[in-house]
């Protein structure tokens, strides 16, 4: 979160938005700032209803309640109480929900309503260079992942360029973005899969075995990188193994 200055301080708040409602919470001007009580512990903090919005909705996200989450982000939208930052978040937020619903078209509409609010959002140009490179359009998601990463590298920016450079079969330029990618996140299981699946598609059976046994060492339940790691002792090619689907260890706010 662009005001949240540490990572307690968002604790708390997503404690409190999970506690308070953002419908429970009136609305002011832009930015206008409200102080609310940890009912857990006590502890006052002030945030905005927008900032409040964000992280309501997002929790929302994370509990796979979508339908939830875009009616948080929807009535924060819906208001005249939002900074564009905040405005710029919750579209993001609902654009996500309407990507994991399949809903692509409604997914890149917020992202671009995101974007355009605030063309400083690294995650709305994170979020739908994903969706782009879910959809084929290499050009398009490398461009929006390449502007992501110039803001702010994040382990998942990274990881979302390398899917797309593996499917254009540039694996150098894959695994760079791989390696980025787990020395920015050492728990990215699902980007240590990638990168073995670079090193496999090659030939190079030794780092593509570390690099699966590291994935699987962290998400003992990731299945494709099992499958690869079949293949491997069998000394056979990966084969349309990908590093697909959003990896369920990413976690954006």
């Amino acid at each position: 979160m662009h005001s949240i200055r540490s990572l307690a301080l968002a604790l708390v708040l997503a404690s409190l938005a999970a506690c308070a409602q953002p419908d429970g919470v009136r609305p002011g001007q832009p930015g206008q700032r409200i102080a609310l009580t940890d009912p857990k512990t006590g502890q006052r903090v002030e945030t905005t209803y927008g900032e409040l919005s964000v992280l309501a909705a997002y929790g929302e996200l994370r509990n796979r309640n979508y339908g939830r989450a875009i009616a948080i982000s929807t009535r924060a939208l819906g208001t005249q109480s939002l900074t564009p930052k905040e405005r710029s978040l919750n579209h993001t937020v609902r654009g996500l929900a309407y990507m994991l619903l399949r809903d692509s078209a409604r997914a890149r509409l917020d992202f671009d309503s995101a974007i355009g609010a605030d063309p400083t959002n690294h995650l709305a140009w994170t979020e739908r260079g994903a969706l782009n490179g879910a959809q084929r359009l290499n050009r398009e998601a490398l461009a929006d992942l390449d502007r992501a990463i110039s803001i702010k590298p994040t382990a998942y920016a990274h990881f979302e360029r390398g899917r797309v450079r593996l499917a254009t079969r540039n694996i150098a330029g894959a695994r760079a973005d791989f390696n980025e990618a787990v020395t920015l996140n050492p728990k990215f299981a699902s980007a240590y899969f990638a990168r073995g699946l670079t090193h496999h598609i090659q030939g190079q059976y030794a780092q593509a075995r570390a690099d699966y046994q590291q994935s699987l060492e962290i998400n003992p339940n990731l299945q494709p990188a099992r499958d690869a790691m079949a293949l491997l002792e069998r000394r056979r090619a990966p084969g349309a193994i990908q590093p697909g689907g959003r990896p369920s260890d990413v976690v954006q706010f």
